[in-house]
């Protein structure tokens, strides 16, 4: 019961947090032709998402009229 309130209201959520991204850290420095791949299409899809949502909202949304 003392683990779980302990865990409950210590910072644990941030010692796994540092922990998760030292893993990362050590997948990346691994293999990098695999991040290489896997960071370039992350940033090709937020990119492309980014371009639609903006030539969505300059065509569509914003000429309509809220009044």
């Amino acid at each position: 019961m003392k683990q779980d309130v302990r865990a409950a209201w210590d910072w644990t959520w941030l010692e796994q947090l540092a922990r998760d991204v030292g893993y990362g850290l050590r997948q990346i420095r691994r293999n990098p032709a695999f991040s290489g791949i896997a960071i370039a299409t992350l940033a090709l899809g937020i990119g492309i998402n980014t371009a639609m949502f903006s030539a969505v909202d300059a065509v569509l949304i914003r000429p309509l009229r809220f009044c």
